[in-house]
């Protein structure tokens, strides 16, 4: 097998699994609008996954970075061209990751602010219903009024 055989699977690989990790982003959106916290973190950890692979083919392109493109030897000019498309299939890919993460980000965020003021809102009538409740029991009780003269 050429190098660049190795390459070209490794390229490969790396696009199937941004295709994947997209997925999951679009599917993170949906899952955080409809407020379901059980299936989101199924749905993180099983990204998670995907990013340990995406790390790991990382890892093996590592050599190939050092390599000028123009000295690599392909079986085809066909070979090289699929291999460079699917390199700017990854690169428009990552770009929409990016994109979608970002969205996700920015919905957790303020979806995290809308309960944080929801709680700040219960505390303060709790404790305004605290203080109306302690001035009540420390009001003297109002008797009865006598209006009959003497």
């Amino acid at each position: 097998m050429m190098d660049t055989d190795r390459l070209a699977e490794l390229i490969d690989a790396k696009r199937e699994v941004l295709t994947r990790l997209r997925q999951f982003a679009r599917r993170q959106v949906e899952v955080v609008a409809e407020e379901d916290l059980t299936r989101l973190f199924s749905l993180l950890a099983a990204k998670q996954t995907l990013v340990d692979e995406l790390t790991r083919l990382e890892t093996e392109l590592n050599p190939f970075r050092n390599q000028q493109p123009e000295d690599r030897v392909w079986r085809s000019p066909e070979a090289r061209d699929a291999c460079r498309e699917s390199v700017q299939s990854c690169e428009a890919i990552y770009r929409e990751l990016l994109l979608l993460e970002k969205q996700g980000a920015a919905d957790l965020s303020e979806r995290r602010d809308h309960i944080a003021r929801q709680l700040d809102g219960a505390h303060s009538a709790a404790k305004a219903r605290r203080a109306y409740g302690h001035e009540a029991a420390t009001r003297p009780a109002v008797s009865a009024f006598d209006c009959t003269s003497d």
